[in-house]
């Protein structure tokens, strides 16, 4: 014999079924799809460790190439901080400045080439190395070329700021280059060989 409880019903109702899946379903598949994400993602890892394309897969020649290419274009970079040096009597001459004065457009582009990484090396990684390297190298050389045919002192120092500012980034993306060029193993010389052009660059310039 039981006794009533007041406000509750002696019967229970069974609750209806529902279709829908619970959450507890829905956790036990995430594992499934996420193996299969990681799965893909090694398998691409994979392939591009083996692909014909990665830098480090490519033969030597075409490494030494490379190499070549980018230390030609730091060497150029570096050299002409200082090829501007011996003109500075002809600077004096031409435009009637001081000794001081002169060496303005020097000063420049060496102050130059600290801001020049800050938009180089960014845009290295968003557009590719290629671009940054081809299209520094050129405007480089037109402020260069403009510089030179400068009338006036005051467009001389301008053109030299915009030469470093181009030239820049070939002296600090060359760096990551390598380094998706090369094993760890094999970094040593090479980045030797490349860190040696800007020190031979001011020397020889």
């Amino acid at each position: 014999m039981t006794a009533d409880v007041p406000g509750r019903s002696s019967d229970v109702e069974a609750a209806p079924a529902s279709d829908a899946p619970t959450e507890v379903d829905a956790a036990n598949d995430k594992p499934a799809a996420a193996d299969g994400h990681s799965d893909s993602e090694t398998a691409r890892k994979l392939d591009w460790d083996r692909e014909p394309s990665n830098p480090r897969n490519w033969p030597t020649w075409k490494k030494a190439l490379q190499m070549l290419s980018v230390s030609s274009m730091a060497f150029v970079a570096s050299v002409a901080t200082s090829i501007m040096s011996p003109a500075r009597a002809q600077l004096m001459d031409d435009f009637g400045v001081s000794s001081t004065v002169a060496l303005v457009p020097l000063a420049l582009y060496v102050f130059a080439l600290g801001f020049g990484p800050v938009v180089g090396g960014p845009l290295s990684e968003t557009l590719g190395r290629q671009p940054v390297y081809v299209g520094s190298l050129a405007l480089g050389a037109l402020f260069t070329l403009g510089a030179g045919l400068a009338r006036g002192f005051g467009a001389v120092c301008v053109l030299r700021f915009l030469a470093g500012f181009c030239w820049a980034p070939l002296l600090a993306v060359p760096s990551a280059t390598i380094a998706e060029t090369f094993e760890a193993r094999a970094r040593g010389p090479v980045s030797a060989v490349f860190i040696l052009m800007p020190f031979l660059g001011p020397g020889l310039g």
